[in-house]
């Protein structure tokens, strides 16, 4: 069910999501890296160490560049129950890992 719902948004997920925060006067990329550069703070210590980073809920994978930026020594994976989302994820970051995420909770 949620993929159905998800696969709907996949297309324009991007184009949605930014008129919904049009009063921001920010872009959605703008909190996505935003999102990735207060971890990097909060974890600072832990930032230029190799960690495991899952992005549960990835949808198309905007987050992966930042995760390079600012875990640079890390791994990524990104996880969604969308299929559609996540083929549009591997084909604007083909070096980046992504799954999708099973009714049952495996990928």
């Amino acid at each position: 069910m949620a993929e159905a719902t998800f696969d709907q948004f996949a297309q324009e997920y991007e184009e949605v999501h930014n008129k919904s925060i049009t009063l921001s006067g920010e872009e959605s990329i703008f909190f996505v890296e935003l999102k990735m550069k207060l971890l990097s703070n909060y974890f600072l210590e832990k930032a230029a160490t190799p960690l495991k980073i899952v992005d549960y809920g990835c949808g198309t994978g905007r987050a992966a560049s930042f995760v390079k930026r600012y875990f640079p020594k890390s791994s990524f994976i990104g996880v969604d129950p969308s299929p559609k989302s996540i083929e549009i994820a591997q084909k604007q970051f083909p070096a980046d890992t992504f799954r999708v995420l099973g009714t049952d909770g495996s990928i």
